[in-house]
């Protein structure tokens, strides 16, 4: 299940229902985490590209990990 502004997976990392933290709900901690765990699929798939420095490669990059 996807809940808040980002559309954040709810059941990442959670084994029990309880362990759900309310940021998932909150905007800001919502929008805090789905930056988190955009700056980390960006990370992946720089490396996976070779850590490319060009500006016109960092769209592609981009558009890759919004895909």
């Amino acid at each position: 299940m996807r809940v808040g502004l980002t559309q954040f997976p709810a059941g990442v990392g959670v084994k029990d229902a309880s362990e759900l933290k309310p940021d998932l709900v909150d905007p800001c901690g919502n929008l805090r985490m789905g930056s988190k765990m955009f700056a980390k699929t960006m990370r992946i798939v720089a490396k996976w590209c070779g850590n490319p420095t060009g500006n016109e490669v960092l769209s592609q990059i981009f558009e890759d990990a919004v895909d």
